[in-house]
């Protein structure tokens, strides 16, 4: 049922024209989602700090950041796959007060820990998901003494969400 759903709602994105995502419109999701829709997310970025290991978004969360996506996609006529990182983008731009919030009692330095992911290469940024990457971020971070053995799931969930908001500029440029 939701499969047929999810189809339903897709085959109107399907149908309109592709041209190439212009960067400066990367916004338009978070930019047009609604009130309730911010809400329901901000509960869910709650959720999520707060059980690292299952971060899930709520299905009316996900319709409604959808719903966005699909006025940006007939306002610019985005391919399926820029709506995709566009709603990523908006997702960890809105997550990132409440890590920031997250990092002070844990005694982690948010800006330390983004300048260390801005240290990265690009491609690492990108790919900043795999082992390696990860492995990199947490062994200078743990070795700068910028996190510990208490602090170093919620610091690497930040790592996650800034991987995530670099993937998915990364991602709508391409599309």
């Amino acid at each position: 049922m939701l499969r047929l759903a999810l189809a339903l709602a897709a085959l109107p994105l399907a149908l309109a024209s592709a041209q190439a995502a212009d960067i400066s419109n990367i916004g338009c999701v978070q930019e047009n989602v609604t009130q309730e829709a911010l809400r329901l997310v901000r509960v869910d970025v709650e959720k999520n700090f707060n059980d690292l290991d299952h971060q899930t978004y709520s299905p009316a969360t996900i319709a409604g950041f959808r719903a966005a996506g699909q006025i940006c996609r007939g306002k610019f006529g985005w391919s399926e796959k820029a709506v995709q990182a566009s709603i990523l983008y908006a997702l960890a731009n809105l997550a990132q007060p409440v890590a920031r919030q997250r990092a002070v009692p844990a005694k982690l330095d948010y800006s330390a820990l983004e300048r260390r992911f801005a240290a990265l290469t690009r491609a690492e940024q990108i790919d900043a998901m795999t082992e390696t990457v990860l492995n990199k971020l947490a062994q200078g971070a743990l070795d700068a003494k910028e996190m510990d053995a208490t602090n170093a799931k919620l610091a690497g969930g930040i790592f996650g969400l800034l991987a995530v908001h670099a993937k998915a500029i990364s991602d709508f440029m391409a599309n």
